[in-house]
């Protein structure tokens, strides 16, 4: 879930910082999220 969300926010040259601010979290959260050591539910 995580690598199609980093490849649509990188196609709009988006930083983490910004990716992770759009979903409310740390960035070192979501970093830890694109490389597969964090899971965060996704609430719909």
């Amino acid at each position: 879930m995580f690598e199609q969300i980093r490849n649509m926010q990188e196609d709009r040259d988006l930083t983490q910082t910004q990716r992770s601010s759009y979903l409310n979290i740390h960035q070192t959260a979501y970093s830890d999220c694109e490389i597969g050591n964090l899971n965060i539910p996704l609430l719909c």
